[in-house]
């Protein structure tokens, strides 16, 4: 009895030692089992690591990275409070309905044309750089080839992400749902055009055709900023993009 327990005792030392010598050869000791897998986008999951290094995906990410918010935030452009009903005055803290966006507006909004071409508006919280025109009824697949082969101000034209389009939504603005440096200078009708629903990125779950299905990417309403996805085979609108 008394050998069988030492065996015992013997193996499970053993396969402890094995399960820490892993755990140094991948740079994943305590410190990093301590650290909060961060969950990125839809499904993206990154590995706990030691301070100070690079986070690496655990399986092959696309080019979704502008999904992730990488600039300082950025304010919705809400300034209205409201209860389940309607606009009320915006409550103090302990009153029902406090907290809102309304109250807080964290983050700043700010936009400046291109000195030398005012059909370009840059982002200054985000950096990123928008044509003020937009093309109209085209399908995903037509929308990405169109941003692709722009040649403007020499530089490299996109589709924009999700978060990128929504970066842009004046949350406290409808119809359209945006500031108006995108639309200065636009008449009625031009003006009722930007109220429509513009193209972002791939859907990463309903991502390619089905029998089932047809391949899904991302679209934004700027009548009043809602999210949904479709078929990319309809027809919306386009705001290329640049991160030049």
């Amino acid at each position: 009895m008394n050998f069988r327990r030492a065996a015992i005792l013997l193996i499970m030392a053993a396969v402890f030692m094995l399960v820490s010598c892993g755990e140094q050869s991948s740079g994943q000791g305590s410190a990093a089992a301590n650290t909060k897998q961060l969950s990125v986008g839809r499904g993206i999951e990154f590995t706990p690591v030691e301070p100070g290094k690079r986070l690496k995906p655990v399986r092959p990410v696309r080019d979704y990275g502008a999904n992730i918010a990488s600039w300082p935030l950025v304010a919705t452009g809400q300034k209205h409070c409201y209860d389940h009903v309607k606009e009320i005055p915006c409550p103090y803290a302990g009153m029902p309905y406090a907290g809102q966006d309304g109250n807080i507006q964290y983050g700043t909004r700010s936009y400046s044309k291109d000195p030398n071409n005012d059909n370009l508006i840059r982002d200054d919280v985000t950096g990123r750089t928008w044509i003020k025109d937009f093309k109209q009824n085209v399908t995903w697949y037509e929308a990405k080839v169109f941003c692709e082969s722009l040649n403007i101000a020499n530089k490299n034209w996109r589709l924009p992400t999700t978060h990128e389009l929504r970066s842009i939504v004046d949350y406290g603005a409808v119809n359209p749902a945006i500031d108006s440096v995108f639309y200065e200078g636009f008449n009625e009708a031009q003006k009722a055009e930007i109220s429509s629903w513009f193209w972002a990125s791939e859907h990463t779950y309903f991502n390619k055709d089905t029998s089932n299905r047809a391949a899904s990417s991302w679209i934004v309403n700027f009548f009043d900023g809602f999210v949904e996805y479709t078929s990319r085979y309809n027809s919306y609108s386009v705001r290329c993009v640049t991160s030049d």
